[in-house]
């Protein structure tokens, strides 16, 4: 999770389903950690090495087919003896997939001819993908670009909410899990999905300073919950940072994000390394130890995992 900005900017997150932790190492605070557990368990997915998952690989077309198809339980029809692409060989690992996603109109060529098999794929076209794979109906619209009924569909139904990305964003490893997983629930649940976090379902057993283990640092944060929180109701996260001259402490004092005036919203605020005289947020394990806290307070507490804002 890379996409911090400052004065309450959407910290842009989607929901995941609710299984145990992944065993790759590289998904340990992984925000969709329980979506990429559960596709191995399914066998759709598989790291890349030893305990390696990368999450944030990209995906290419051919791949991210080949895990819709088998996850929506596809059945294929016979693959042509035939290329049906110019750049799907007959002999290649895809071209069953690929030729069964254009006789059953879930996956279609470029302007070109070509299908582009090796190339990664953006967010819309996995979207795309996946919601024919799935047989969901949507309302096509002759009159507005390809994408838009996809995308309004996707954003409608809280499958994958239109600020999480651009036209021109490739989808990673991690996010083909999450959204194959939700676009799976949907069409089960055929009713709009939620981004509880997995919190809901348990008591809450932090405290108000804890502390996390990060590369050889143990790095500390305080967490605020409101007077009357309840697990049955979904609260809002935010991340109070402080500067290069403050304490975590001081700006919890000074910044008064929580108390009384507020019950929605639940508040951590990280401690920076100190570097000197002063704090300093510059080091790389500061994105690990931010993505560990955030995942820690979404697993003990009933989070709303799209709202989640730093300030």
């Amino acid at each position: 999770m890379k996409k911090i900005s400052l004065l309450c900017t959407l910290y842009c997150v989607l929901c995941i389903s609710n299984t145990a932790f992944a065993a790759f190492t590289d998904t340990q605070y992984s925000w969709y950690r329980d979506a990429i557990t559960t596709l191995e368990k399914d066998g759709i997915v598989s790291g890349t090495g030893p305990e390696i998952f990368s999450p944030d690989l990209p995906v290419t077309r051919a791949e991210i087919l080949k895990m819709l198809l088998k996850t929506a339980d596809v059945k294929l029809p016979d693959a042509p003896t035939e290329k049906c692409f110019p750049d799907v060989a007959v002999d290649a690992w895809y071209h069953p997939f690929i030729c069964g996603a254009q006789t059953l109109g879930i996956a279609n060529g470029f302007e070109s001819g070509k299908f582009g098999p090796n190339d990664t794929v953006t967010v819309l076209e996995a979207l795309a993908f996946g919601i024919k794979a799935f047989g969901l109906e949507i309302k096509p619209d002759a009159d507005r670009p390809w994408y838009i009924p996809f995308q309004g569909f996707a954003d409608m139904n809280n499958i994958l909410k239109t600020h999480g990305y651009t036209l021109a964003t490739k989808i990673s490893r991690a996010k083909t899990a999450d959204l194959i997983t939700r676009l799976k629930s949907y069409s089960t649940s055929k009713s709009p999905l939620d981004y509880k976090s997995n919190g809901c379902s348990v008591t809450g057993n932090l405290n108000a300073t804890n502390t996390i283990k990060i590369g050889e640092s143990n790095r500390e944060y305080n967490l605020a919950i409101p007077s009357n929180y309840s697990r049955d109701k979904q609260y809002g996260l935010i991340i109070g940072v402080h500067g290069r001259t403050n304490s975590k402490d001081q700006v919890q004092a000074y910044m008064g994000l929580q108390g009384r005036s507020q019950d929605d919203f639940i508040v951590a605020y990280p401690a920076a390394l100190r570097s000197g005289s002063s704090f300093s947020w510059s080091e790389k394990d500061n994105l690990t130890f931010f993505d560990a806290m955030i995942l820690e307070v979404a697993d003990n507490y009933c989070i709303n995992r799209d709202d989640v804002f730093i300030v």
